[in-house]
């Protein structure tokens, strides 16, 4: 899950195709069928200006594997290799309610997998609502925040990190049709799930002084779009983040390295092409 979350953490924006016709309309329609062997063929694309050694295309295969009333699990490429779409990486890792209006995820989300010098834990998410039919434009279906410190060996130096993050789940809009892969599916329900992060630390310079080493920023954003009775159609995701620049100065000034990129960008976007609904 480590490289996916990167292809997923340190991506899912702009919609190319959709309706301009969104409201506040909230349905009852069966927005993820989970019968065992339901299959979802996805098309990936990953790009990366900052490190085009990222870029790449690819295919996912993602299925229904287990169902026990109304709790599922899924899983990608036959479990014989990661998922390579940030979506289907969060898919493969995790268990699903689906209630009337709601499907709930519960599950681990891992982050900054490019940064290992630093304590950031994955995040644990318990009664993650993906989506709810009933919900108008806009609203919040999730959110939860925490914060934890550890003392990390830094260039020689024990340094306590404080890492601070917020996780939200917004339903944006419901959008009357949707364009994907030349194929126009109808009643769509547009989310979006943004992970904001902040990283400090207090140096010993003879008196102790805080210091940022990561600005709280949005370093996962990512937009889902459900079809009735298919599932999701299309995530776009996009993984970024920007180290302090004091903290990178004050870190060469006094002669240390950094294991991991200062900075980052990456976009992951995965389209449906095929499906199997029983």
């Amino acid at each position: 899950m480590k490289s996916n979350l990167f292809i997923l953490v340190f991506g899912f924006l702009i919609l190319g195709c959709s309706s301009d016709d969104s409201n506040n309309t909230t349905s009852d329609g069966n927005y993820f069928p989970i019968v065992l062997d339901n299959t979802w063929n996805y098309s990936v694309e990953n790009t990366s200006e900052s490190n085009p050694e990222l870029n790449f295309s690819a295919t996912d295969v993602v299925t229904i594997n287990s169902v026990t009333d109304n709790m599922f699990t899924m899983e990608v490429n036959n479990g014989t290799t990661p998922a390579n779409g940030t979506m289907n990486t969060f898919f493969s890792s995790g268990t699903f309610t689906k209630l009337n209006s709601t499907l709930v995820y519960n599950g681990d989300l891992e982050i900054l997998s490019e940064t290992d010098a630093l304590p950031i834990p994955d995040i644990n998410l318990y009664n993650f609502t993906l989506y709810d039919t009933n919900a108008n434009s806009n609203t919040q279906l999730y959110s939860d925040t925490n914060s934890f410190t550890e003392d990390v060996d830094f260039n020689g130096q024990i340094l306590p990190i404080t890492t601070t993050y917020q996780i939200t789940n917004t339903h944006l809009n419901n959008l009357s049709s949707l364009t994907v892969n030349e194929t126009t599916y109808t009643n769509i329900i547009q989310t979006e799930i943004k992970v904001n992060l902040e990283v400090s630390t207090e140096i010993d310079l003879g008196f102790p002084i805080s210091q940022s080493i990561l600005d709280a920023q949005d370093i996962l954003v990512i937009n889902n779009y459900y079809a009735e009775d298919i599932g999701l159609i299309k995530s776009d995701a996009n993984q970024s983040f920007q180290l302090n620049a004091a903290f990178i100065s004050l870190i060469t000034t006094f002669g240390g390295t950094l294991d991991f990129p200062t900075n980052s960008s990456v976009d992951n976007i995965q389209e449906l092409e095929s499906y199997s609904i029983n």
